[in-house]
């Protein structure tokens, strides 16, 4: 196995970790507070997360991943409004309530 393979085994377990950690806070709320757990679902996830902006760090020095979309403000943006677009739509179906 190659450095690049092994960060990409990596960055596949940290999204799994992710999605698991974001499960779990809609299962049981960002509050819920696992026994045997210091932290809450919210830190958890903060934390999941940080974990996979590393590796996506060391995959971009790397020269796996182009710097300049992995740190692309720009895209971050655009992203952010499909996001909100797509709430629009959700709302109108009546699948997500208005805030």
């Amino acid at each position: 196995m190659t450095y690049t393979e092994y960060l990409l085994v990596l960055l596949m377990e940290e999204c799994a970790e992710v999605q698991h950690r974001a499960s779990k806070a809609l299962r049981f709320g960002l509050d819920e507070v696992q026994d045997g757990q210091p932290h809450d679902n919210r830190d958890r996830l903060s934390f999941e997360l940080a974990d996979l902006r590393a590796i996506v760090h060391l995959l971009t020095e790397d020269n796996s991943v182009n710097p300049q979309i992995s740190n692309c403000d720009d895209m971050v943006r655009d992203k952010i409004k499909k996001v909100e677009c797509w709430m629009v739509l959700s709302r109108q179906k009546g699948v997500l309530p208005t805030e």
